[in-house]
């Protein structure tokens, strides 16, 4: 009798059941932590969007607006620097949150204003949602941030 080698049918077949279910096992917790890892990113998104906001503000002495709604984030300076039409100055472009990290955002107010020494004239709860998940950025009056 010749003797093969390799694997058999049935040993194949449990190989494949085993990937199976560990793969069933692993994907929600890593699809939970996509979720995770988009909030964070949109979250520093938004921080980063109010640090441009204030340091825009301190830098050229114009009062500068941080803009939260229809889950768009940007960034705003009035009165306008640059020459053309319209009375404001983009600092940071329109970036939908939705799209690129499937967050939706909301506020409490939809505008946080920044004066020229960099302390806010509004405080804001802005809060961001991915399904389950939810995430609060609070801004006080003075432009301090708190979780």
């Amino acid at each position: 009798m010749s003797r093969r080698n390799g694997f058999t049918l049935i040993e194949m077949l449990m190989v494949v059941v085993i990937i199976s279910l560990a793969s069933l096992v692993a994907l929600p917790k890593f699809r939970s932590a996509v979720n995770r890892s988009n909030m964070l990113s949109a979250r520093a998104k938004v921080m980063a969007s109010f640090s441009a906001a204030r340091a825009t503000a301190a830098g050229s002495g114009r009062t500068a607006v941080l803009h939260v709604g229809g889950n768009t984030v940007w960034v705003s300076a009035t009165p306008r620097l640059k020459p053309g039409a319209g009375t404001l100055d983009t600092i940071v472009t329109p970036q939908n949150l939705n799209s690129m990290y499937g967050v939706t955002a909301t506020n409490t107010v939809d505008s946080v204003l920044i004066d020229q020494t960099g302390l806010g004239r509004n405080a804001s709860n802005i809060v961001l949602s991915h399904g389950y998940l939810q995430d609060t950025i609070q801004i006080s009056r003075y432009g301090r941030v708190m979780k």
